[in-house]
């Protein structure tokens, strides 16, 4: 049921546009020297008409080990309670560091500071996601292993929202592909406004509709669909919105909207600090704020959603995460390893790390920002492990590696290095 008031005034919080870059489309490479089944390859079976197809016993025993995972009950409300989730994380800055980026028609400059408690994934376009940023906080304390908008683990606007949807389907879209009118369109949108091919802009879809017909639109948003916005294609310059409740729609007594008083309400990565928050709370991530239906239209906002959330569960597929080859102690103590990390659903990291006999970490490497990326050989990622390790000390070998659906950690040796 939509919510409707009549005549009923609200304070509405004003709409503020922000702006997020373009993602990278760069595969990560498969060297020819490592072990590998194709990704796609996989052939999957149906257990019943409500399950997920799931691998067979005979593809699970091509892995050294894998592990598969439940599909979310309820598509939507995984997506948004993924996006509290990455707003909810807490962290302290070990020192002093600042974000920044001239993205010619937007930038980025935020500046963070040693001592202060901040809320939620860091803005960036460095891929990361809830889990594995969380992975990086030590003792309530982190610190980028690279500054830079583009290098520091994180997430913008539309990444945190492509992370949401790989809760249940792994999907994976560049920006622009968003749009209502570009080629290779790949969402649906939300009601039934027009809109041309070769659309550049959000602005030609509002002017082409006007604002009754969007503003009917808008009412017919649900939790979990977005609300998006393109000034500049190709620039970056593009804002979207995952909206958290259905909207709060106002009516006159003819039964038209008013739109000054009918709004959504929407969870976002944003690029600059919450000003609005009176609880002390510092954040990039903009929580439950409200949107009203003319604001949204004058800064054209077009609504769209996700097709997999009318997709049936018998045509998708459980998630799973493996490692096709056992990390053997004998490779490990001549300094090689092999191997190829395996997924049906976009690797959000990886990791090696190397610990003492005393469960310190020697040595670690960390892989992230990965775009379609659903199989990863271990050697070629992570090189040069062995560099500091001593001949004739015992280490533990921990290879670890995650999709949004979860983390596992997919080897643990005990070897004596140099042996």
């Amino acid at each position: 049921m939509k919510k409707t008031i009549v005549l009923f005034l609200l304070i509405l919080t004003s709409s503020v546009l922000f702006s997020c870059r373009n993602e990278s489309t760069d595969i990560l490479a498969e060297s020819a020297n490592e072990t590998t089944i194709e990704n796609g390859d996989v052939t999957v079976e149906a257990d019943n008409k409500d399950e997920p197809k799931r691998l067979t016993e005979e593809e699970k025993a091509a892995f050294y080990k894998v592990v598969e995972f439940d599909l979310p009950k309820d598509f939507r409300d995984a997506v948004v309670k993924y996006m509290y989730k990455c707003a909810e994380i807490k962290w302290q800055p070990k020192e002093d560091y600042s974000t920044t980026s001239d993205n010619n028609s937007w930038s980025v400059n935020l500046s963070y500071k040693k001592g202060t408690v901040y809320h939620g994934v860091p803005y960036s376009s460095c891929t990361s996601g809830a889990d594995h940023f969380s992975s990086l906080i030590v003792d309530g304390k982190y610190f980028p292993r690279e500054l830079g908008y583009q290098t520091e683990p994180g997430l913008n606007c539309y990444t945190a929202i492509q992370e949401a949807y790989q809760t249940f389907i792994p999907t994976q879209m560049t920006s622009h592909h968003w749009l209502p009118g570009d080629s290779k369109f790949c969402l649906d949108i939300v009601g039934d406004y027009e809109y041309k091919e070769g659309t550049t802009k959000t602005e030609e879809i509002c002017t082409l509709n006007g604002k009754d017909k969007i503003y009917d639109c808008y009412s017919l948003l649900q939790k979990g669909d977005i609300i998006y916005t393109v000034k500049i294609i190709g620039d970056g310059n593009i804002h979207c919105r995952l909206v958290v409740d259905e909207p709060t729609i106002v009516k006159n007594g003819l039964g038209k909207i008013i739109p000054s008083r009918s709004y959504v309400t929407c969870i976002e990565s944003t690029n600059a600090f919450d000003k609005t928050r009176t609880d002390g709370v510092k954040t990039t991530w903009y929580v439950n704020h409200t949107y009203s239906f003319d604001k949204l239209f004058n800064s054209n906002y077009v609504p769209i959603t996700l097709k997999g959330y009318s997709q049936p569960r018998s045509e998708m597929e459980a998630p799973y995460l493996g490692l096709d080859m056992e990390i053997t102690p004998a490779l490990l103590s001549k300094g090689m390893f092999t191997g190829v990390i395996r997924s049906n659903f976009p690797l959000v990291f990886g990791r090696v790390d190397i610990l003492d006999k005393s469960g310190n970490v020697v040595a670690s490497k960390d892989k992230c920002d990965l775009y379609n990326v659903k199989k990863m050989g271990v050697r070629n990622t992570f090189t040069n492990m062995f560099d500091t390790l001593e001949k004739g000390k015992e280490y533990t070998f921990v290879l670890t590696a995650g999709i949004v659906p979860g983390n596992v950690e997919l080897a643990r040796v005990n070897f004596t290095y140099g042996k």
